[in-house]
C-alpha cells in the first residue's frame, strides 16, 4: 500500500496492473524468509484467523498473526511447525523499498529479516551471574530486555523487520500446536489462544494454551503478565499457560479494578491483581477466566492547556 498524501483510498493500494480488467495488484508483506540461526528458508504457513495491528511509539506499523488450520481430518494429523509473527510493514512505514512513495513490484516490500524469539527467556528474579535475557540458541549476544543496542531484545528487533516464535510440534497422540482464532493486543501484550489437536480421528477434544508476548520482541515482557515459572534459582516470566481440554475461542477482555488474586488461571474470588480479566469459551462448553496484567492500557493525561479569558 502507498499513501504519500491523505486521504488514503483503495485506488492507491498495491501497484498498477498490466492485466486486462485488473486495476491494482496486491503486494506481499511476507511469504518466505530465512531462519537467521540456520539460514534455512521458511514458509509463513496458513493464516486462517484475522490479525491484529498497532502503531508503536516510533510510528512503526506492526501486524501480528499466527499460522495453522483445523478444517478437516488431514489437519488433525498435520505436524508442520506453525508460528506466531510480529512484523513491521515496510510499505506503511515509508521504507526504502518505495520509489517516490510508491511500491513498484508485488514483492519489493516483502519482509524477510526477522528475529527468532522462540527460545528467549526473561527472568524477573535472576540468579547471580545470570543475564536478564538468555537465548543461547538463536540470539546468544542478547543479555537484557530494554535498550537501543543489539545486546537488548528490544534493540535487536528494532534493527530488524520483526520477530517470529515457533510453536511446538506434536508428540504422542498430539499434533502440532497452531493458531486458529484471532489474536488480541492490549497494553503492549499480544494474547494468542492456540490449539493442540489430538491425532486420533475418533477424538475431538485436543487442548489449548494462551500465549502472552510483548509486542515489540515476541518474548515475555520484563514483568509478568500471566504468571511466572521457577527454573533453578531463577524466576522466569511465563510466555504461555494451559487453558485445558478443548479448543479456545478468541478472547474477550475486561479491564477491572485491581484485586488480590495471583496471575494466571482464575482461582477463588480475589480478582486479578493486575486489573485484567480475560475470558475464553472452550469447545467443551467450559468458560475460562484468566487473571492478567499489562501496562499502558489506562487513560492518562498526555498534555495540558491553559485557557485565558
Amino acid at each position: 500500500m502507498s499513501c504519500p498524501t491523505a486521504p488514503c483510498t483503495p485506488s492507491t493500494w498495491g501497484i498498477n496492473s498490466s492485466i486486462a480488467g485488473v486495476d491494482r495488484l496486491l503486494t506481499e508483506v511476507i511469504d518466505t524468509f530465512p531462519d537467521p540461526s540456520t539460514s534455512v528458508t521458511l514458509q509463513v504457513g496458513p493464516v486462517t484467523a484475522q490479525p491484529s495491528w498497532t502503531v508503536d511509539d516510533s510510528n512503526q506499523v506492526w501486524v501480528f498473526f499466527g499460522t495453522g488450520r483445523y478444517f478437516g481430518n488431514a489437519d488433525k494429523i498435520d505436524n508442520s511447525v506453525q508460528r506466531i509473527y510480529g512484523v513491521k510493514d515496510p510499505a506503511m512505514n515509508n521504507g526504502s523499498c518505495l520509489t517516490a512513495g510508491n511500491e513498484t513490484s508485488t514483492t519489493g516490500c516483502k519482509v524477510t529479516d526477522l528475529v527468532n524469539a522462540s527460545n528467549a527467556v526473561v527472568c524477573v528474579v535472576c540468579q547471580t551471574g545470570t543475564n536478564q535475557v538468555t537465548d543461547p540458541t538463536n540470539n546468544p549476544g542478547v543479555t537484557s530486555f530494554s535498550g537501543t543496542g543489539t545486546t537488548s531484545m528490544i534493540g535487536l528487533v528494532q534493527s530488524k523487520q520483526g520477530w517470529f516464535v515457533n510453536m511446538p510440534t506434536g508428540s504422542g497422540t498430539n499434533s502440532a500446536e497452531r493458531s486458529v482464532v484471532y489474536t488480541t493486543l492490549l497494553g503492549g501484550t499480544l494474547f494468542i489462544p492456540t490449539f493442540v489437536p489430538t491425532s486420533d480421528f475418533c477424538g475431538s477434544d485436543g487442548s489449548s494454551n494462551l500465549y502472552a508476548l510483548y509486542y515489540k520482541t515476541g518474548t515475555a515482557a520484563a514483568t509478568p503478565v500471566v504468571g511466572t515459572q521457577t527454573s533453578g534459582s531463577n524466576t522466569n516470566v511465563s510466555t504461555k499457560i494451559s487453558l485445558g481440554v478443548g479448543m479456545a475461542s478468541g478472547l474477550s477482555v475486561q479491564i477491572a479494578s485491581t484485586g488480590s488474586g495471583g496471575l494466571g488461571m482464575a482461582s477463588g474470588t480475589g480478582g486479578s491483581s493486575g486489573g485484567i480479566n480475560l475470558f475464553t469459551q472452550m469447545s467443551n462448553s467450559n468458560m475460562n477466566i484468566i487473571w492478567g496484567q499489562s501496562k499502558g492500557f489506562y487513560s492518562y493525561y498526555s498534555g495540558w492547556s491553559n485557557q485565558r479569558d
